[in-house]
């Protein structure tokens, strides 16, 4: 099975950041999902590194 790391809310700033050709972290850092996205992207690099030990 896939493991779940988090979810991304619903955020207009997504959309906004598409339009001006940049990430929603880039565009938005200080937004719920910028934050969120940044959590999954730490559990996910933590799983990769328990898979490698």
């Amino acid at each position: 099975g896939v493991r779940v790391v988090g979810k991304i809310t619903f955020d207009p700033a997504v959309t906004e950041a598409i339009v001006y050709g940049k990430t929603v972290v880039e565009y938005a850092p200080q937004s719920v999902v910028a934050k969120e996205i940044a959590e999954i992207w730490k559990e996910t690099l933590s799983g990769l590194e328990n898979v490698r030990s």
